[in-house]
């Protein structure tokens, strides 16, 4: 279960910063101009200054502590949280797109001169606009 949860979590040592010190960073400056972090923490969160301690060190909070902190701090503490990662995760998905949209229309180029519509070599037609790749309407 550990080496799950560490695994899930983002212990290992390759993913820097990792969500649950990401978290922590995020409450530490919340709290830091106003002194006793881990008991104010305590209070928002309903929680042991004990366990708000733990989570401001980078320990990653139970689900109903973690619930609790996204009532108190809103979309805010996810984004600081999690959005790193959306943002490498959705700019991958972008480059990943990006890379079949070009064998799709490389596919579609090849299509029509199968079909006999588009006379011209399969190079030419890479470099060309998608929109003109378009198979033109059947009659």
């Amino acid at each position: 279960m550990t080496q799950t949860m560490d695994l899930f979590m983002g212990s290992r040592s390759h993913l820097s910063p990792e969500p649950r010190s990401r978290l922590a960073d995020y409450l530490r400056r919340h709290f830091q101009r106003e002194g006793f972090a881990a008991k104010r923490l305590s209070q928002a969160i309903r929680c042991t200054p004990k366990t708000a301690e733990n989570i401001l060190d980078g320990h990653w909070p139970n689900s109903r502590h973690m619930q609790r902190i996204v009532q108190v701090f809103g979309q805010d503490v996810l984004e600081a949280t999690f959005g790193p990662d959306i943002d490498d995760t959705l700019a991958r998905l972008k480059r990943e797109e990006a890379e079949l949209e070009r064998m799709l229309l490389e596919k579609r180029a090849r299509r029509r001169q199968v079909e006999g519509v588009d006379d011209r070599p399969a190079e030419s037609l890479a470099a060309a606009d998608p929109a003109a790749l378009r198979a033109p309407p059947r009659r």
